[in-house]
């Protein structure tokens, strides 16, 4: 059962996806979900950066990579990549504050976008998992990209209820 998700992560994707989520730095020229918000809040005047979203994005980001850190595993891997894939979406949402309350749609369409586009990427992974026949591995994938989709339009939903 879950014999692919389970396998051990290759040690440079494992390091790629802890230092995008933030948790770890290395080198020079730190890209992670915490540098980008710092440029986010530095590109905008504060009134226009909802707060709230860029700390949600820093939670989710950490939160979805700590089990890489402790497992090198490939579930975990994909965790923290759906983690900071959410995080760019709710960082996203966190400019929000820049469209006058008539242009809310343009952001509504452009997030959807971007949902769209993660979507694609990720479901390939599950493609790939359903040609191997692993039936508990493609279920759980299934289960993980349903759920982080939810997670990514639930602020679309919210915003337009």
């Amino acid at each position: 059962m879950f014999d692919l998700l389970l396998q051990d992560a290759d040690e440079l994707k494992a390091r790629k996806w802890l230092t995008w989520s933030g948790l770890i730095t290395g080198g020079q020229g730190v890209t992670s979900v915490s540098a980008l918000i710092t440029r986010i809040k530095g590109l905008l005047p504060e009134h226009l950066v909802l707060e709230q979203f860029t700390f949600m994005a820093l939670a989710i980001a950490i939160a979805t990579v700590l089990p890489l850190a402790a497992f090198r595993k490939v579930i975990s891997v994909s965790l923290a990549q759906l983690g900071v894939a959410t995080s760019l979406m709710y960082l996203g949402f966190s400019l929000t504050g820049a469209f006058q309350a008539e242009y809310r749609i343009v952001i509504t369409m452009v997030l959807i976008l971007v949902a769209t586009v993660f979507f694609v990427l990720f479901y390939s992974g599950i493609q790939f998992i359903y040609r191997q026949g692993r039936w508990s591995d493609f279920f759980l994938g299934v289960l993980l990209l349903l759920s982080f989709a939810a997670l990514w339009l639930y602020p679309i939903w919210a915003m337009w209820r």
